[in-house]
């Protein structure tokens, strides 16, 4: 079923998308400086074009939107933007390509000190690694989001994702590193107002 502006399929907003970057790039475009506008243009044309292969349930052409896209991109928010949207397509058909874009969005997060936004993508990344029974990246990811939390004041989202670290190491049969982060939360919760009510199950487990 065709999807986007005005009920355009992804293929046609990928062709008008492809013949406006081209105008951008012609000699009048160039000598007179309204390229960029165009290009602007021609980047929401293929944000479009992701949508609607997205919604087309054609993940691959929307994956290839997505990253004309992000040539365009000019800015870091927008360049984390358009990385999210390629991993949020290639999970539907190529799990393991997904790992890359995300993690190139974390880096771009941290660049600019947006350490809980990173931190949220790289518990996205360890989903990833869980459902590619990747257990250490996994972990590897859980940890760095939970210090980014932590250093942020986060305490409830850092609670939970040293849960899932804890659960993780249940699962993985480390017993003894499991039972120091679930004593490392009760001892955390037990004086704090917000988390209190949590400290018992962490001292039961």
């Amino acid at each position: 079923m065709a999807s986007g502006t005005n009920n355009k399929s992804a293929a046609q907003l990928m062709a008008e998308a492809n013949k406006k970057a081209k105008s951008a790039n012609g000699f009048f475009q160039r000598m007179t400086g309204s390229g960029s506008g165009t290009n602007d243009d021609a980047r929401e044309l293929y944000i479009q074009a992701g949508n609607a292969g997205k919604a087309e349930g054609d993940y691959p052409t929307s994956v290839e939107g997505y990253k004309r896209a992000l040539d365009l991109s000019t800015e870091d928010y927008e360049k984390a933007q358009m990385y999210e949207a390629i991993a949020s397509s290639y999970k539907m058909f190529d799990l393991p390509q997904a790992v890359a874009p995300l993690t190139r969005a974390a880096e771009l997060h941290m660049s600019q000190g947006k350490w809980t936004m990173a931190s949220q993508i790289l518990e996205k990344i360890a989903e990833l690694y869980e459902q590619m029974n990747d257990y250490e990246n996994m972990m590897k990811c859980l940890r760095e989001a939970h210090r980014f939390l932590k250093q942020e004041g986060q305490k409830a989202a850092a609670n939970r994702v040293q849960k899932k670290m804890a659960e993780t190491l249940v699962f993985q049969h480390e017993f003894f590193q499991a039972q120091q982060e679930y004593e490392e939360m009760a001892e955390k919760t037990k004086d704090d107002a917000m988390l209190k009510f949590t400290s018992k199950d962490f001292w039961l487990r």
